[in-house]
């Protein structure tokens, strides 16, 4: 990665005891970090699905690669030469439900498609009520899960999130 070096901090998912640093995505733990420890993402991975960051400790030695508890506190630099993208196509979506939070029918729009929403983190997750419909350009499929853009609509300040598409209808 050559230009701006992207900033951010550990956040934890659940655990607030911190989390490992690995020699490798997946591999040896060489070492830990605390919640909010600043850090500089050197580079990332995705294995099996899963966002792996390559930090370096700020005011510190200790590098390694970190399992999606990095939140980045500088935005990703342009890359160099964007395609060209086909013209959006805005398609309807309509909560159908599968999921019950506090007494209500609906489902989970999430940061990542994780396999269960209690695997995230308040902050990475919105529940939405059944009937709920959204104007959204579907961007793709991964784990079961729509990656969507919300169209006229931002939630938590994002307009890019992943929902179990067995919950919706898209049409």
């Amino acid at each position: 990665m050559s230009g701006t070096v992207r900033t951010g901090v550990i956040r934890t998912k659940e655990r607030k005891d911190g989390v490992n640093v690995r020699s490798t995505p997946n591999g040896e733990i060489v070492g830990g970090m605390v919640e909010e420890t600043p850090v500089d993402i050197l580079s990332t991975q995705t294995v099996d699905g899963h966002i792996w960051y390559f930090v370096k400790q700020k005011n510190g030695t200790l590098q390694g690669w970190v399992f999606e508890n990095v939140h980045e506190t500088t935005p990703r630099p342009p890359s160099p030469s964007p395609k060209p993208q086909p013209a959006p196509k805005v398609q309807k979506l309509r909560v159908v439900g599968g999921s019950t939070y506090n007494n209500k029918n609906g489902t989970w729009f999430k940061i990542y498609p994780a396999e269960k929403h209690t695997d995230l983190s308040s902050d990475l997750k919105e529940f939405i009520p059944a009937s709920s419909e959204y104007q959204v350009e579907v961007l793709g499929e991964e784990k079961l899960h729509y990656k969507i853009r919300l169209v006229g609509t931002v939630l938590r300040g994002k307009t890019e999130w992943f929902v179990y598409k067995f919950h919706v209808e898209v049409k």
